[in-house]
């Protein structure tokens, strides 16, 4: 494994670790603050999953695949479920505050 390789890795690992610490009630709660700590509302509304009418992409990003990692393990829930929850909270990001409203 390069050396680079394996600062990717190693940042991942930190970052899971960051994730799985925020905790929650459960999966919806815990990607919920998991995604309040780590972006503004703001950014969040210029993101959706697939990345349609001009929006970043948040479903190919890595911090996706890192909070679906944490999920999946912390609450045995499928990726699915991770995918629906994620997908409805930045559905309603622009219309939290600061989130610059509906275009």
């Amino acid at each position: 494994m390069s050396h680079v390789q394996e600062q990717v890795q190693e940042q991942s690992s930190l970052l899971k670790a960051i994730v799985a610490g925020i905790g929650g009630i459960n999966k919806c709660d815990h990607t919920k603050k998991a995604m309040q700590r780590c972006m503004t509302n703001r950014v969040m509304a210029g993101i959706n999953f697939s990345g349609k009418k001009n929006k970043f992409p948040f479903g190919h990003s890595n911090f996706f695949k890192v909070i679906k990692d944490v999920m999946m393990s912390r609450y045995s829930c499928t990726e699915k479920e991770v995918t629906d929850s994620i997908v409805n909270y930045l559905k309603w990001a622009p219309e939290r505050k600061d989130g610059g409203g509906r275009k």
